[in-house]
């Protein structure tokens, strides 16, 4: 096994340990950032649903304050409809005080999945406290939303990712992976013996570094088949006089 994993190793390209690098990277970011993401978004959605619960409760008080007053439990239920129209509201309890006698009830609870969170509030005239009002939000709605946000949050991650992993990828095959095949290329050209083309890089990194050792190579083997080429022509010469004279 280990010397099957070390094929297939010694296999990957140099592009593809670009690319894998990158993605795994990014992929062990992403999974590292994702439960404090969801975390956050349930946290601001249940903020914002006790703020607009509060919020509720506290309108219903006010706006029910004369209905009750009067006892008028239809123009009662009519007033709670502004507040009833709100999907997250699943039940709306009015009592009267100090007799605490129900004086309308509007529910959809059983349309809806809860868990159910309750808020209650008096209701006053004045400086007298008439009544008392119940007002049970779902979180059917809070769920909704999260569930949307986190398919949102994955989607833009997603996008972000493949971004950045493209992004990373063209500026590695352009600084990078073709410089290197390039050299490759040059390097293989003076293993056969063309040393005519000057290898020149400009850049200053490693890359420019290794250009400039390639070419100082190529010229030192130019200057070497040169004096070569001049030892043996005179080599040449030398064993035609030698025959001459023979």
């Amino acid at each position: 096994m280990p010397s099957f994993i070390s094929s297939i190793i010694s296999r990957i390209t140099l592009r593809l340990a670009v690319v894998l690098a990158v993605f795994f990277g990014l992929m062990v970011t992403s999974l590292a950032l994702i439960p404090t993401q969801l975390q956050s978004i349930r946290a601001d959605s249940l903020t914002k649903l006790e703020a607009d619960h509060k919020r509720a409760t506290e309108i219903l008080s006010v706006i029910l304050s004369e209905p009750v007053w009067q006892i008028t439990p239809e123009i009662a239920k009519a007033s709670s409809e502004v507040v009833f129209s709100d999907p997250n509201v699943a039940e709306i309890n009015v009592i009267t005080l100090p007799d605490k006698k129900t004086f309308i009830t509007n529910s959809r609870k059983a349309s809806q999945k809860g868990a159910f969170r309750s808020k209650s509030r008096d209701i006053l005239h004045g400086e007298q406290i008439i009544g008392e009002v119940q007002l049970i939000f779902a979180d059917d709605e809070m769920n909704k939303e999260i569930k949307l946000n986190i398919y949102r949050a994955i989607f833009v991650t997603a996008i972000s990712f493949l971004l950045s992993v493209i992004c990373i990828y063209v500026v590695l095959q352009w600084r990078l992976v073709r410089p290197i095949k390039d050299l490759i290329q040059k390097s293989d050209r003076l293993a056969v013996g063309e040393l005519n083309e000057v290898i020149a890089f400009d850049r200053k990194d490693e890359i420019g570094h290794l250009a400039v050792s390639l070419e100082a190579t190529r010229q030192a083997l130019q200057r070497s088949f040169k004096e070569l080429e001049i030892k043996n022509q005179q080599l040449l010469e030398y064993s035609g006089t030698l025959e001459s004279k023979v």
